[in-house]
């Protein structure tokens, strides 16, 4: 089943300004690495529901990961809602990339990425935060398509519901999962 771009880019813009703290935690791993990674992994298993999605915290393993390798290009012109995008920010492609983001708007060349591990040097007081790019950007290593699994059409529930809820009375569910979710430690 597909995920609504909409409803996903309202969830994961509900991260911005958190610490890195849960993410790591995520990972199994202390509170003082490059977490990027990690948050792109959570994201995308967690909130997504990918399950296939590699669980890392190198940006090099999940670009070269068997489920991305056949996802990845350069088309920043085409990147969507979603889609994943590698940095490379030190000009040496040989060590692969350093940063990751997903994707949250691409607007007429611009790209907007939502990013862990942003705003400070000091690991500890990173974090999460939306940036915009230009496509012509060099620091842009590649994309990963994730279009398999996003949907712009609304989600047809095909299952009768028991009972008829709103949308707000979802969310607060969905809310309430997440914390439960992210308060468990592993």
């Amino acid at each position: 089943m597909k995920v609504n771009r909409k409803l996903f880019l309202e969830e994961v813009l509900k991260t911005r300004g958190n610490r890195g703290d849960q993410y790591c935690r995520y990972s199994g791993l202390n509170y003082n690495f490059d977490w990027c990674a990690i948050f792109t992994s959570y994201i995308m298993r967690e909130v997504a529901g990918i399950k296939d999605f590699p669980k890392s915290t190198s940006c090099t393993q999940i670009k070269n990961s068997p489920f991305a390798i056949p996802k990845v290009n350069r088309s920043f012109k085409t990147a969507e809602v979603g889609d994943i995008i590698l940095f490379e920010l030190n000009n040496n492609t040989s060590d692969g990339p350093e940063h990751i983001g997903i994707v949250t708007e691409n607007n007429n060349g611009i790209i907007s990425v939502l990013e862990g591990n942003t705003g400070n040097s000091d690991y500890n007081k990173s974090y999460v935060s939306v940036y915009t790019y230009s496509i012509d950007n060099t620091a842009l290593d590649c994309i990963i398509d994730m279009s398999d699994f996003f949907t712009d059409e609304p989600i047809q529930n095909t299952e009768k519901p028991v009972i008829k809820s709103s949308e707000t009375q979802m969310r607060e569910v969905f809310k309430k999962i997440k914390e439960l979710l992210l308060s468990i430690e592993i």
